[in-house]
C-alpha cells in the first residue's frame, strides 16, 4: 500500500498548491480569478464523472493496471501545468496559448489524480482480511491526503521566504508519481482479476443508502468551507483580510484534526462501524449547529474542528461498509462510485453555500445540520447490518510484489 500512500497524499499536495497560488496565476496568465474558478470548478466536475468511469475501467482491465494508468496522467498533468506557467512567466508563450495549455493539463490531471484513492480503497478491499482492517487502511489513505494538504499548506510561505518561484511548487508531486511507479513496476494481480461477467453485478440494497450518505456528508463540507470565512466576519465584525486569515487558521487546525482522526479511525470505531458511524454522525450534527449559534472565535474554532473530526469518522466508516457489502470482483466500481458521488456533493455543496449565504448565514448551518443528521444517521438506518468481521477474501497480491503494508 505505501505506493499508494505516496500518489494519494502527492494529489492532495498539489490540489492544495494550486488553491493557494491562484493570485499568482491570475497574474501570470493576465486573467481574473472567475477564469481561474471556473478552471478549478471545472476540474470538480470532471473529476465526478471521470471518477465513475475509473470503476469501469479497473473492473475490465485490473486495479493495478488502472492505477498505474492514473498515476501516468497525473505525472503527465503535473509537468503540463508546470511547463505551461513556466514558459508563459517566462515569455515563451503568449498568455491566451499558455493558459490554454493549462487548461488543457489541468483537465487531465482532475481525469486521472482523482482515481487514485477509489482505486486505492479497492486494492486495500481485495487484500484485507476483516472489515476493521479495511477501515484501517481506508483511514490511513484519507488520512494521508490530509498530509498531503498541509504539506502544500506549508510549503508555500517557506518557499516565498526564501525567495524562491511559488510556481515550481506545481511540479512537487511529479518525484512521488515516478517513484510509485518504479516501486509497481512488478506488482501484479496473481491471477486474481475477475473475469468480466457475463451480467454486470446486481446492485446490493444498501447501495444507494450508503451513496446518499456520501452525498449528503459532502453537501454539508462544501457548504461549510464556503460560509466559514463570512461566518467569521459577521462573528467578529472584522475587515475581509483579517477574517480570511482567521479562517485560514480554523481551516488549518481542522484539518490537522481530521487528519489525525483518519489515521486513527480504527481505533476510535474498532469493529463497531454502524455505531462509530451513527456516534460520529451526532456529533456533527451538533457541530453544524453550534456553528449556527456561534458568537465568539473560539465557538467557532470548536465546532469546526469537532466537525472536521466527526466528517472523517462517518466518511471513513460509510466507504469501508460500502465496500464490505460489495463482492469482492465489484470492490473498484463499489468505491468509485462513492468517491463520485463525494465530488459531486462538494460541487453541489459549494454552489449551496454561496446561495444560502446571501440569506442568512446562521440559517444555512441549521439546514446544513438537519443534513447532516439524515445523511449521517438516518439514511444509514435503512441498511444498517453490520458487514461480517471476517470479509474471506482470498489474498490476490503477494508481499513481495512491490505492494507492501
Amino acid at each position: 500500500m505505501a505506493p499508494i500512500f505516496w500518489v494519494t497524499s502527492a494529489s492532495a499536495y498539489h490540489q492544495a498548491v494550486l488553491i493557494a497560488i491562484v493570485p499568482v496565476l491570475c497574474e501570470v496568465f493576465q486573467t481574473d480569478i472567475g477564469t481561474i474558478g471556473v478552471l478549478v470548478g471545472g476540474g470538480l466536475a470532471l473529476s465526478a464523472a471521470a471518477v465513475w468511469v475509473w470503476g469501469k475501467i479497473a473492473h475490465r482491465f485490473g486495479l493495478l493496471v488502472s492505477l498505474k494508468a492514473a498515476i501516468v496522467g497525473s505525472a503527465v498533468a503535473v509537468t503540463g501545468l508546470s511547463l505551461s506557467a513556466a514558459a508563459t512567466l517566462a515569455g515563451l508563450l503568449p498568455a491566451a496559448s499558455g493558459l490554454a495549455a493549462f487548461f488543457a493539463a489541468r483537465l487531465l490531471y482532475s481525469a486521472s489524480a482523482p482515481a487514485m484513492l477509489p482505486l486505492g480503497q479497492a486494492l486495500a478491499h481485495r487484500s484485507s482480511r476483516t472489515a476493521a482492517d479495511l477501515l484501517k487502511d481506508i483511514g490511513r489513505l484519507n488520512g494521508f491526503i490530509g498530509v498531503g494538504r498541509v504539506a502544500g499548506n506549508l510549503s508555500l510561505p517557506s518557499v516565498v521566504a526564501i525567495g524562491g518561484a511559488p510556481l515550481w511548487l506545481l511540479s512537487g508531486p511529479l518525484p512521488l508519481y515516478l517513484c510509485a511507479l518504479w516501486k509497481l513496476r512488478g506488482a501484479r494481480e496473481d491471477g486474481q482479476r475477475p473475469e468480466p461477467e457475463a451480467a454486470p453485478v446486481p446492485r446490493h440494497r444498501t447501495d444507494l443508502p450508503k451513496l446518499a450518505t456520501a452525498l449528503g456528508i459532502q453537501i454539508t463540507t462544501g457548504l461549510s468551507y464556503i460560509l466559514l470565512g463570512p461566518l467569521i466576519q459577521s462573528v467578529l465584525q472584522v475587515g475581509a483580510q483579517q477574517s480570511a486569515a482567521l479562517t485560514g487558521l480554523c481551516l488549518a487546525l481542522a484539518l490537522v484534526a481530521g487528519t489525525l482522526a483518519q489515521l486513527g479511525v480504527k481505533q476510535l470505531v474498532g469493529r463497531h462501524l454502524l455505531a462509530g458511524q451513527l456516534i460520529a454522525a451526532l456529533l456533527g450534527t451538533g457541530a453544524l449547529a453550534w456553528l449556527g449559534f456561534g458568537e465568539t472565535f473560539a465557538s467557532v474554532l470548536g465546532a469546526t474542528i469537532l466537525l472536521a473530526m466527526a466528517t472523517a469518522v462517518v466518511t471513513s466508516v460509510n466507504t469501508t461498509r460500502a465496500l464490505c457489502a460489495a463482492p469482492r470482483a465489484d470492490g473498484a466500481r463499489a468505491a468509485t462510485r462513492v468517491s463520485s458521488v463525494q465530488f459531486a456533493g462538494l460541487a453541489l455543496g459549494s454552489v449551496a453555500g454561496g446561495y444560502l449565504g446571501t440569506w442568512d448565514i446562521s440559517a444555512a448551518f441549521w439546514l446544513a445540520s438537519v443534513c447532516f443528521f439524515l445523511a449521517g444517521l438516518i439514511v444509514p438506518l435503512c441498511g444498517s447490518h453490520e458487514p461480517r468481521p471476517d470479509l474471506q477474501h482470498p489474498k490476490p497480491i503477494a508481499q513481495s510484489d512491490g505492494v507492501s503494508t
